[in-house]
């Protein structure tokens, strides 16, 4: 009895202990969008394993709803959107540390079918025309690759024709998850994104001039609690090269 009752002690401290430690670690909330999470949350690991001290905390959704948690006061300490516009408004609102403000990555748009379907990349635009299809893209209210897709379908002359095929995805994780699992015809997502998956095959992949440059800045939050914590990390984001392991593109910065 003694020796278990010995034993139940040593747990019981040992538990204490690791509790302890981790009260030390600071803890960064880094509000991303869903596109980058595969990337970041094994550049977050890595970091982690290199810095004991500090715990990452990834909240990851849409850009427009981060954006929107950080105006209502949401407890985050680094903001890494999937446009320059959601950014450029929080900085307008004196809620973005200005000089932290950096373009981190580019990206393109492909439209996506499920692996196992019966279009190519030679006759995807039967797809458009079949007013049963369902083509997923994100909100464009809320999520940038949804503003990139329709801008993309405005380029080829077809919005008119697939306005009434859409349906709209909370994010682009979301929407590759419908073409993913079938649930939709195609979906139009980041490249880095279809590249990740082995459930679906791109049948056509944007250009230079299809929508809007697609720029991943990241920066500071003002009310954050641990700026310098959190500009470390920006720091090391911005040196590391896991993110073009998945597809991305390091955006140009000037000197």
């Amino acid at each position: 009895m003694k020796k278990w009752i010995l034993i139940l002690v040593i747990v019981i401290l040992m538990m204490g202990c690791e509790a302890t430690e981790d009260q030390k670690k600071v803890e960064i909330t880094v509000s991303a969008a869903a596109s980058l999470k595969d990337a970041l949350s094994e550049i977050a690991q890595e970091y982690e394993s290199e810095n004991e001290d500090v715990k990452i905390t990834l909240n990851m959704a849409g850009s427009g709803t981060l954006a929107m948690q950080i105006e209502q006061g949401a407890e985050v300490d680094l903001f890494f959107s999937a446009a320059e516009s959601w950014m450029n408004s929080l900085n307008e609102k004196g809620l973005i540390v200005t000089e932290t403000m950096v373009p981190l990555l580019n990206n393109r748009m492909v439209i996506a079918v499920p692996d196992a379907s019966e279009y190519s990349n030679v006759n995807i635009m039967m797809l458009f025309e079949e007013e049963s299809a369902k083509i997923v893209v994100g909100e464009p209210s809320s999520v940038p690759a949804g503003r990139y897709a329709l801008e993309w379908l405005e380029s080829m002359g077809i919005m008119d024709t697939v306005t009434k095929q859409l349906v709209y995805g909370k994010d682009v994780k979301e929407v590759l998850s419908w073409v993913e699992t079938g649930n939709a015809d195609a979906g139009i997502v980041y490249a880095t994104d279809a590249i990740a998956s082995s459930k679906v095959r791109v049948m056509s992949i944007s250009e230079v001039g299809d929508h809007s440059e697609i720029s991943y800045p990241a920066a500071v939050v003002k009310s954050s609690r641990h700026p310098d914590e959190a500009k470390a990390f920006l720091e090391y984001m911005m040196n590391s090269d896991v993110f073009e392991t998945y597809g991305f593109t390091k955006a140009k910065r000037e000197e």
